[in-house]
């Protein structure tokens, strides 16, 4: 059983929870993320990798959270869902502490209603430690309902009905950036981040091409096109942790930069020469040496 899963069954052993919906838990992935009073708005702190929030709404890729006694928004690509127990405040003006007891400092107070992630009990059981944001503190057991915040997965994205929308004023879904990141981590880690973008660009080109699938999802798993999505490697190239330069690659792509030149096929010149490249035509190289380098190519 996970560290997540014993601790969600240790506080529902004291304490079962009730149902409370459209509420979910999600955690930092970045190293640090911005807190904004609203999307793209005016940043009113940070977080860091391994926070746990709740998420109470969605917005164009933004996911509005219960921070430090507040609302506030964050960035629904550099979270992923996760398996939680919440506590729901039910009294007015409720006190979070530094410690599990009256005699410690007051770090502020939170309202009737929020909803934060729990973290543990103290041993007396009298107290519920939860996440108040970049912090952590503790309130009254008496004073909060338990629920469940659901179980996530590490490859569930934050909102897979969350949209971005692209410089052709398209809708790409989270689920689907999701996979270009995939792809852009398994076809090219070790590459700079011009040729992060120049993968993932190339995959979009594909979506937009005659002869390939028309979506995003389509073009990447379409059978022994993307290296990393092939069987005997997938678990180890394409699922797994994404690196934050991966998803601000596929980002970069979806937004319009294109450093392949409308490129739809590539190919590392240092490892193959496949008999296609001769009936096509090259448009550019990106990389330095064998391991980071791509020649792209086009119909011609």
């Amino acid at each position: 059983m996970t560290r997540a899963a014993l601790l969600a069954s240790a506080l529902f052993a004291a304490l079962a929870p009730v149902a409370v919906a459209q509420s979910y838990a999600v955690e930092v992935t970045a190293n640090t993320l911005n807190v904004r009073e609203a999307p793209m708005g005016t940043r009113l702190s940070t977080l860091d990798a391994g926070d746990r929030l709740v998420v109470q709404s969605a917005r164009n890729g933004w996911l509005e959270i219960q921070w430090e006694g507040r609302l506030a928004w964050i960035s629904g690509t550099y979270v992923r869902r996760v398996a939680a127990t919440g506590a729901q405040v039910t009294v007015s003006d409720l006190n979070v502490r530094a410690g599990p007891s009256t005699t410690t400092g007051i770090l502020t107070v939170i309202q009737q209603g929020q909803r934060y992630v729990a973290l543990s009990r103290s041993n007396d059981s009298e107290w519920i430690k939860i996440q108040l944001g970049a912090r952590v503190g503790w309130v009254a057991a008496f004073a909060v309902t338990l629920f469940d915040l659901g179980n996530g997965t590490a490859n569930q994205p934050a909102d897979p009905n969350v949209g971005v929308t692209t410089h052709t004023n398209q809708t790409v879904s989270q689920a689907d950036l999701e996979v270009l990141a995939r792809i852009i981590k398994g076809e090219a880690s070790v590459c700079t981040f011009e040729g992060k973008v120049a993968v993932g660009a190339m995959v979009l080109n594909r979506v937009a091409a005659p002869g390939f699938p028309g979506t995003i999802a389509g073009v990447a798993h379409q059978p022994w096109q993307f290296s990393c999505y092939n069987a005997d490697v997938r678990d180890r190239l394409y699922w797994g942790p994404i690196p934050q330069s991966c998803w601000d690659a596929a980002r970069a792509a979806v937004a319009g930069q294109d450093p392949s030149r409308g490129a739809t096929f590539y190919f590392n010149p240092y490892l193959v020469l496949p008999s296609w490249a001769s009936t096509m035509r090259f448009i550019v190289r990106i990389g330095q040496d064998s391991s980071d380098t791509h020649d792209f190519y086009k119909p011609r």
